[in-house]
């Protein structure tokens, strides 16, 4: 049985990507729902009312879904009212920041983003760096959006494969296409019925925050020219399937080789359990 998928953006490059896919396979979303930039008083108010302006003219947005609902900025009444209206099934996220429950509640099955990470080793910002950093291969995951941050049950996990002497402008240009690809894959699977995995994520570990230090930018350049996205690649390929699925059953086997033990764990007292990082809203951060 088909469902009814929306697709949720403020817009922008991947959007456009993703959309362009969709075009192309033949697998529109039934929506596609634009939410506004906050307008700010001040000097910097007309970007984004320029770009409001030139988002409604842009043609590529109106290929890859069947109709385009151009609405309010996230999470204002106005928009929760304009996604509801789209009666979805579920919505999928395409480069969204948090979101409230409100919307979180809307869709009937729920809602589904892709992380540009492989969780739950590296969740929130900066996956590309922090996952050098930590110890853990580049690769994105698909999964149900919860209350936390990247905390959701995981639909299916891919890892990027990596070559030998791969460049980092090359690793980057496939990073970024297995995003899209994952989040087209989710929207086409989701439209088609099938009754999606959610595998909980039984560990725990810290949020990432975004890399700007300088000594940590020149740390990560330098763990590319050594090689180590392809030594990664190559440590984890083994626990994976032969298309680069990491399945639920393989973290016991990771933890247990050692694999992750540079993940940092989350900071809180040794005798608190773990729970959830607390926030008022669900979803991703902007990048994913």
């Amino acid at each position: 049985m088909s469902r009814r998928v929306v697709v949720l953006s403020w817009g922008g490059k991947f959007t456009r990507r993703l959309l362009g896919v969709l075009h192309q396979r033949g697998t529109p979303a039934d929506a596609l729902v634009l939410y506004a930039p906050i307008l700010t008083r001040g000097p910097g108010m007309l970007r984004p009312l320029a770009a409001r302006a030139r988002r409604r003219l842009d043609p590529s947005y109106r290929r890859g879904a069947r109709r385009v609902v151009f609405t309010a900025p996230l999470n204002h009444p106005r928009m929760v009212r304009d996604l509801r209206a789209e009666a979805p099934d579920v919505v999928v996220l395409a480069t969204c920041s948090l979101l409230e429950p409100a919307v979180v509640e809307i869709p009937k099955l729920g809602v589904l983003n892709t992380h540009p990470g492989l969780l739950p080793w590296v969740r929130g910002n900066g996956p590309f760096a922090n996952a050098l950093l930590r110890g853990v291969p580049l690769g994105c995951t698909t999964l149900w959006i919860d209350r936390g941050i990247d905390t959701g049950p995981v639909v299916e996990r891919r890892l990027l494969p990596v070559a030998e002497g791969d460049s980092a402008r090359a690793l980057g240009d496939r990073f970024y296409d297995l995003w899209v690809t994952m989040t087209a894959d989710a929207i086409a699977a989701a439209a088609a019925g099938h009754d999606l995995p959610r595998a909980p994520q039984e560990r725990r570990f810290a949020l990432a925050r975004t890399v700007t230090g300088a000594g940590e930018l020149a740390r990560v350049d330098a763990l590319l020219a050594e090689g180590a996205a392809h030594a990664l690649f190559e440590r984890w390929r083994p626990f994976c399937t032969p298309d680069l699925r990491l399945p639920p059953e393989a973290d016991a086997r990771i933890a247990a080789a050692g694999l992750d033990e540079n993940v940092p764990l989350p900071k809180r007292p040794s005798s608190a359990p773990v729970a959830d990082d607390p926030h008022p809203a669900a979803g991703p951060r902007a990048d994913g």
